[in-house]
């Protein structure tokens, strides 16, 4: 059943377009007026509680979902929707109905590609950090795990090639997680573990390179 507040305020947006022409409508107006206010109401309503389904699952602090899963909800979503639309009451009769029920198909059919597009968006702003932190660990553990070697320093060793499988690891199931969209829960604490590393590690380097770089060509340019 639509919401009061829905209902109240799509009855009165109608009743102000009956009475806008300034003359006193016929009893006939007013029950179409109502009937249309009672089909606004509920698409308004069904709208919004696929809207509310569809943001638990992949709204934007929710992590990416694999396409699939994501148009499996979708449809269920949808359906269940459309559902509660058909079961609100309503005046005005089959025909009315199915004007607005058409109507509510293609407004959850562009809300869904909506969420598809920021869906995918996710999925490329994945690729960036948690896969450049771990790959950049694993070249600078293997560079220094050469040099300690060649300084036979072996115990030593074993430690950043030991670091070295533990992020070829977590880099492998992290890409797993992204492309199968299984076990997500697992791909945010990964992600939250590279963001760790790459605020205090990575991340300060990063700058302090960035910033001498740019004092080095400022320092050319005055003498220049």
């Amino acid at each position: 059943m639509a919401s009061p507040k829905s209902w109240i305020c799509d009855t009165a947006e109608t009743y102000c377009a009956v009475f806008a022409s300034g003359e006193l409508p016929s009893p006939k107006a007013m029950l179409e007026a109502t009937a249309e206010a009672n089909n606004l109401a509920a698409k308004s309503t069904s709208k919004e509680f696929y809207i509310r389904a569809m943001e638990q699952h992949c709204g934007g602090d929710r992590p990416y979902i694999h396409p699939n899963q994501l148009d499996v909800l979708h449809k269920e979503v949808r359906r269940q929707a459309i559902e509660k639309f058909r079961c609100a009451r309503k005046m005005g009769g089959e025909e009315m109905s199915l004007t607005y029920q058409q109507d509510l198909e293609n407004e959850i059919l562009e809300l869904y590609t909506n969420y598809k597009k920021h869906n995918d968006s996710k999925n490329v702003f994945a690729f960036s950090r948690t896969p450049t932190t771990f790959i950049s660990s694993m070249i600078l553990c293997y560079f220094v795990a050469g040099i300690l070697d060649t300084l036979w320093l072996g115990s030593i060793t074993f430690i950043f090639m030991f670091t070295f499988w533990v992020c070829f690891v977590l880099l492998f199931v992290w890409l797993y997680t992204k492309y199968s969209g299984e076990y997500s829960e697992i791909g945010e604490y990964i992600d939250y573990f590279a963001d760790v590393i790459w605020n205090n590690a990575f991340q300060p380097a990063y700058s302090k390179c960035l910033q001498s770089a740019m004092r080095s060509v400022l320092g050319h340019a005055k003498t220049a």
